[in-house]
């Protein structure tokens, strides 16, 4: 149907799309199908001109077009960070990188932001997969999450990636991450079953002085008031907070009622087992069209949104019942990185 148009009316076809007119309101005003619009455009937005002068065959193009389709599939699925440019020069094709978007969509690779974890090596990852396998079954709701939260103005660039839908965290779709950005402020933050206990702007540098002193005047005398030694206290491996000092009063408080703070060991990099990552990560949604302009502001708007996160009691209930799934997925993926 579309190969017996004489050169004028693709002519038209080409000046009536690029004035914004619809395929059907195109195909309306030359008495054609909209398919045919369709079809010609295409073949000028690939290779203006040229392409309208094609004389290929409806089974040679079929035949081109499924050889090139699998070629860019096959690509893609080797290397999931490869661009439309990138495809196009390496299938050395005459189609354009708006061709081969179209292609890549219609075989449910569209393009998306990737998920940025860091690298895990063996050694981490089977010591995620033993920590998660002795405490599937452990009474998580006695535990309290703790973690610093760095908040900043500005945002940080976005990696993309091709990937079928539901395969975010599949460790071959996952980018590494690199630290940067403009930082402001930095506050520490506790979560029990029951909410939030407490957020802290840490003003002064984060040494693991610094936090000794944050655990023996503010934090250890907070928790035995409130929850005497029935708790266990959660922290990731941050420099600050494994040092020496840090570590051997954890061992030795000097107190009578409780001479031994009563900690996990977390494993290294094990960021998607801690559920206080996800009040960081919802804080930080609900932040997105807050304007400040200065560090006490953003102090304002960040406790404000923490009282608002932690004060949600289904919420925060709903994280510590997925902490045994969460065990189970680091189990199930022999130690690599879960969607949590």
């Amino acid at each position: 149907m579309s190969s017996n148009l004489s050169m004028d009316i693709k002519k038209l076809i080409v000046k009536f799309k690029q004035q914004g007119l619809s395929n059907s309101e195109t195909g309306r005003r030359l008495g054609i199908a909209h398919t045919t619009v369709a079809y010609w455009f295409d073949k000028f937005t690939e290779d203006n001109d040229n392409g309208l002068n094609s004389s290929m065959s409806g089974r040679q193009k079929t035949h081109s077009r499924k050889r090139f389709e699998s070629n860019v599939v096959a690509l893609t699925n080797e290397n999931p960070f490869l661009t439309a440019p990138d495809l196009k020069q390496l299938t050395l094709t005459d189609y354009s990188e708006r061709h081969v978007r179209r292609i890549l969509l219609e075989k449910g690779l569209g393009g998306h932001i990737a998920a940025r974890k860091p690298i895990l090596n063996d050694i981490q990852k089977l010591s995620r997969y033993y920590f998660a396998q002795e405490n599937i079954d452990k009474d998580w709701s006695r535990v309290l999450f703790t973690d610093e939260k760095i908040f900043q103005v500005g945002s940080n660039g976005v990696i993309r990636v091709r990937r079928p839908k539901g395969t975010r965290f599949e460790p071959k779709y996952v980018a590494q991450k690199h630290t940067s950005g403009y930082f402001t402020i930095n506050v520490w933050g506790m979560i029990s079953s029951d909410g939030g206990v407490m957020l802290k702007w840490l003003k002064q540098r984060n040494t693991s002085q610094n936090y000794l002193k944050m655990l023996q005047n503010e934090v250890f005398p907070l928790l035995l008031s409130r929850y005497g030694v029935n708790f266990q206290f959660q922290q990731d491996n941050a420099a600050v907070h494994t040092a020496n000092i840090v570590k051997h009063w954890m061992q030795n408080t000097s107190l009578t009622e409780c001479p031994k703070l009563p900690n996990i060991i977390w494993p290294v990099k094990s960021a998607d087992m801690s559920i206080i990552e996800n009040v960081w990560g919802l804080m930080e949604q609900r932040m997105i069209n807050i304007r400040v302009s200065n560090k006490d502001e953003l102090w304002c708007a960040v406790n404000n949104v923490w009282n608002e996160t932690t004060s949600d009691f289904n919420y925060i209930s709903t994280l510590y019942q997925s902490i045994p799934n969460r065990m189970s997925s680091v189990v199930e993926l022999l130690g690599e990185w879960t969607h949590y």
